[in-house]
């Protein structure tokens, strides 16, 4: 009874290993919201505006991979939308308020407008000077260089963050 009882709990641990060896996989944020600047064109779906933003806790100097699930991209001018990652520090000197710090800034376009994966990778400790901050956040931003009327409107369905 023995034998088979750690038969059965080492075969369980062999089974696990690549999975685990590959990594976490952790959807942050799922459903749909609107980016851009006509709320008319979703009138049932959310509309956030110029910008959405979503924290994560990440693991610090690691090679990580962002994926955003969006649809309807449509880019018709400019270079495209924006994905940033920015490092948040809540505790400064002198009750100074919260320090953000973007770590990597990320670009994406497309002209098919059908549901697309977008994704990037960054060193989670890029430009933060050997400082590991409390969480860090992932901001998706309508590209704002070209005029007013002229901004892509799109859904953004899912954010995905994985660690190596």
């Amino acid at each position: 009874m023995k034998r088979v009882l750690f038969i059965a709990i080492a075969t369980l641990f062999v089974a696990t290993q690549p999975i685990l060896a590959e990594g976490t996989k952790k959807t942050i944020w799922q459903g749909v919201i609107h980016l851009g600047d006509n709320p008319e064109k979703y009138p049932k779906i959310t509309s956030a505006g110029m910008a959405f933003q979503v924290p994560f806790k990440g693991e610090f100097a690691k090679t990580t991979k962002i994926t955003v699930t969006v649809k309807e991209v449509e880019t018709l001018a400019g270079n495209g939308n924006y994905i940033e990652v920015i490092a948040h520090y809540e505790k400064q000197p002198s009750k100074a308020p919260a320090k953000e710090v973007v770590v990597s800034t990320f670009r994406f376009k497309d002209k098919t407008g059908e549901e697309k994966e977008f994704a990037f990778e960054f060193d989670s400790g890029k430009n933060l000077d050997g400082m590991k901050p409390d969480y860090y956040s992932v901001r998706i931003k309508v590209d704002t260089h070209i005029s007013f009327t002229l901004w892509d409107d799109f859904l953004v369905k899912r954010i995905v963050v994985e660690h190596e």
